[in-house]
């Protein structure tokens, strides 16, 4: 086992310890009565074949992960036969946030969001132990090299991706179209689960993987389906988890 991987594995020990201590609620799933969020001003159009609820539904914060020595912290929320799978065909670039990113499709037009710079190593790794301590995550994987097919018009990303569409060490996130950012920040203190551990220990998770961007523009909102009911995700994980966890 490599030293970055045992750390990787000791952090994630450290924290899941520190968090059975802490005693969280241990509930299916926490959810809250509260209001809907208010109407979103800079809604994009939702694609035609989006499978993502269209209303509101059910706060969600945190959700009991169950025999956590059961779970592969490797593959995370994912798993190896969810992984990007190759050849990648160009979209756009994505010029939000303040990492140089661009969007693709796979093999199996799947839609992903491809990082770039010195984030992605520890941003995979955080996502990895944020899941097992039972919070919302997206989707991600590292992906130590590839090719994009029909790369054109970048700026940011140009430094990052070869003439011929090649490029290493990219963080991909996948784009599913069963759910949908709604694009709608909560802060820190005025969200439903305010006062609870579960947020409580959310707090202290940022603290401990020292996510310096802990503010309430790069917190979001999904939409999506739950086996049980229509959820809102409440991911008050910033978006940039683990910007100086490396």
């Amino acid at each position: 086992m490599s030293q970055a991987r045992l750390r990787f594995v000791l952090l994630s020990l450290i924290t899941l310890l520190l968090f059975t201590a802490a005693n969280i609620t241990p509930v299916d799933r926490l959810t809250a009565n509260a209001a809907s969020p208010q109407k979103d001003k800079d809604k994009k159009k939702k694609s035609k074949t989006s499978r993502a609820p269209e209303q509101p539904g059910t706060p969600v914060l945190w959700e009991d992960r169950g025999d956590i020595s059961k779970l592969n912290l490797f593959w995370g929320v994912g798993g190896e036969d969810r992984q990007p799978n190759p050849p990648f065909q160009f979209d756009k670039e994505d010029e939000s946030g303040t990492n140089p990113k661009i969007k693709v499709f796979d093999a199996g037009g799947v839609k992903w969001n491809v990082k770039f710079d010195e984030e992605v190593h520890g941003e995979v790794a955080a996502s990895r132990i944020v899941w097992a301590c039972g919070y919302m995550v997206e989707e991600s994987y590292f992906v130590p090299s590839g090719k994009v097919a029909g790369v054109t018009g970048l700026t940011r990303a140009k430094k990052f991706i070869g003439s011929d569409g090649s490029f290493k060490d990219g963080m991909f996130e996948k784009r599913p179209d069963d759910i949908t950012r709604r694009r709608i920040n909560w802060s820190w203190t005025n969200n439903p689960f305010a006062g609870t551990k579960e947020l409580s220990g959310l707090q202290v998770l940022t603290t401990m993987l020292n996510n310096w961007d802990a503010r309430p523009a790069t917190t979001t909102c999904w939409g999506c389906t739950m086996p049980t009911a229509r959820s809102w995700i409440i991911t008050l994980w910033p978006t940039g988890a683990g910007r100086s966890a490396r």
